[in-house]
């Protein structure tokens, strides 16, 4: 817009000239499609409404897959270290109000195109990330770590797909994924196979970390006492836990407590 006053055209230009089926943003849920309806509403009377469509947000599905490797999840992070694109003579992204306003007091349009040509690298990203979280979530890209298809399995299984997220826990496990293994008892369980779900999580305390070590000896835990009514090696496995877990004055602890005076009482 040559100046903040041309609301009516920008929206009109938007409204009428494309078919939306389908948005796709990066942190767009929470900023960039809120303000898109706020100014809006301030000229609803003169425009076309705004489309329902499909919001792919996919900041979102990069904070699943990547928040524990990466320093920040900003696009520019995720552009360097997982699509290899580093960009060069790019504007920071913050600086773009700035050069806007200075284009609005000064006509000088020699700044803002460097902005069109970091909203044009955007676009382009956003293109080769959508493709590159397919690839994940397909389980086809050949550079898949076992962590991303463990987390691929856990996305599955938050929005209910619970077949999906098994076979996935499998594949990662297969690979030698011990919070994969872990996920992947939690199934297994499910159907009834306690010794199938047994193995897992005794691999997972040999030879897991200590963050999925002490839950897998809980989960031990009530595999013994509700379903092999073995109490004298529950009360071993939560022992086992406690010693494991750091704080003494959390949930986590709580909760095992309560076991091993229940388990206590029981044996």
């Amino acid at each position: 817009m040559p100046e903040p006053g041309f609301e009516v055209a920008l929206y009109k230009s938007f409204l009428e000239s494309v078919d939306y089926t389908t948005l796709v943003t990066y942190n767009g849920k929470a900023f960039d499609w809120p303000q898109v309806k706020t100014q809006h509403t301030l000229v609803r009377q003169h425009v076309p409404k705004l489309p329902s469509f499909g919001h792919f947000d996919l900041y979102h599905a990069a904070r699943r897959l990547w928040k524990n490797n990466l320093e920040s999840v900003k696009l520019i992070r995720v552009e360097e270290e997982i699509l290899e694109v580093k960009r060069t003579d790019d504007i920071p992204g913050f600086l773009a109000p700035m050069i806007y306003f200075d284009y609005v007091e000064r006509k000088n349009p020699e700044a803002v195109l460097k902005v069109l040509e970091h909203n044009e690298a955007d676009i382009l990203s956003l293109i080769t990330l959508y493709t590159h979280l397919t690839y994940q979530i397909h389980g086809v890209d050949p550079k898949q770590t076992p962590t991303e298809k463990m987390l691929i399995g856990k996305w599955y299984q938050y929005i209910g797909e619970r077949e999906l997220a098994a076979s996935t826990f499998e594949a990662a496990a297969g690979k030698g994924d011990y919070s994969a293994k872990h996920q992947l008892a939690f199934h297994i369980k499910k159907t009834k196979k306690y010794d199938d779900a047994k193995e897992l999580w005794l691999e997972v305390i040999a030879y897991g970390e200590d963050s999925i070590k002490k839950d897998a000896y809980i989960e031990l835990a009530k595999l013994m006492e509700h379903q092999y009514k073995d109490f004298v090696q529950a009360l071993e496995f939560t022992n086992a836990a406690m010693e494991i877990h750091s704080t003494k004055d959390d949930r986590f602890f709580e909760n095992a407590e309560k076991r091993r005076r229940r388990l206590l009482d029981r044996i």
